[in-house]
């Protein structure tokens, strides 16, 4: 999550919550052109997850979702073989 303005974080950390609020599933995810970008202060992300109220954190595999713990996400960080 870069953030362009303090505006635009305001903005999006309100989204979040009000996610949180009704229950509606979030996921990260990166889009990482180089290597080094890959996973991107994914830390940071799951950090401002659990900071709104959020336990688990949507998965997916050809089409499919499942839910997996925060901690869990962060062991794992986002690898496709799981």
């Amino acid at each position: 999550m870069l953030e362009k303005s303090a505006r635009t974080a305001t903005l999006r950390w309100k989204t979040l919550k009000k996610c949180r609020q009704r229950d509606i599933p979030v996921t990260l995810s990166s889009d990482g052109h180089i290597p080094e970008h890959i996973l991107y202060e994914f830390e940071k992300g799951l950090a401002r997850l659990q900071a709104a109220g959020f336990a688990m954190i949507a998965r997916f595999r050809e089409r499919e979702r499942w839910f997996e713990p925060l901690s869990d996400a962060l062991k794992t960080g986002f690898r496709s073989d799981l």
